[in-house]
């Protein structure tokens, strides 16, 4: 059985099987591409079965350990695939060090892509969310604020203000908010040949 919840593209016939020791063997597709079923003649004994592992998914068993096939009967076991979601995280960091005093809540960070996901400050992807390409951005927050370039680090592929990522891969991509230096102005005015020059209060 292969589940694709999470943007997943591989069918049964994907994944094959081993019965103890056994030659590997490719699932058939039975109902649909989604499931597969292959029937074996064994001799009655105690059996073993095991999947080799695919990239992107998750393997689980039932009835597939130590299982008795008596002489002239059966034994059904079950290996369910199911495709890994990848992850990503949106964090933002703000610098106040010329007298700004905005928080990382006064942005919206995104991502828009097959699983669209936003929040104030931050956000991390769920369970749910599918494999694909994702444009980064932030909304626009207070002014007086510089941004940075966008700064992922983890497995996933980055390019500029985009993320790709497949199945079970996982990325955190950073944006910096810096408030911007303003110098202070000084006014220089002269009468009657005489210069002053008023300090800003």
């Amino acid at each position: 059985v292969v589940i694709n919840d999470n943007g997943g593209l591989k069918g049964a016939k994907d994944f094959s099987f081993q019965v103890g020791t056994g030659t590997i063997t490719p699932f058939t597709e039975s109902t649909d591409f989604l499931h597969g079923e292959n029937q074996i003649i064994l001799d009655a004994g105690t059996y073993s079965v095991s999947e080799p592992s695919v990239s992107g998914y998750s393997t689980s068993y039932n009835n597939c350990s130590s299982v008795i096939v008596p002489s002239g009967g059966s034994a059904t076991c079950t290996v369910t695939n199911n495709d890994s979601a990848p992850s990503l995280t949106l964090i933002k960091k703000v610098i106040n060090d010329s007298d700004g005093n905005s928080s990382a809540s006064s942005w919206i960070l995104s991502a828009s892509g097959p699983t669209p996901i936003s929040g104030a400050g931050g956000v991390t992807s769920g369970s749910t969310f599918y494999q694909g390409v994702y444009t980064l951005s932030e909304s626009t927050g207070p002014g007086g604020y510089t941004p940075s370039s966008w700064v992922c680090t983890g497995t996933g592929s980055q390019s500029g203000n985009t993320i790709s990522l497949a199945l079970g891969e996982s990325a955190t991509c950073t944006i910096t908010n810096d408030d911007i230096d303003v110098l202070p102005t000084i006014a220089v005015t002269k009468t009657a040949g005489v210069a002053s020059v008023n300090e800003p209060s």
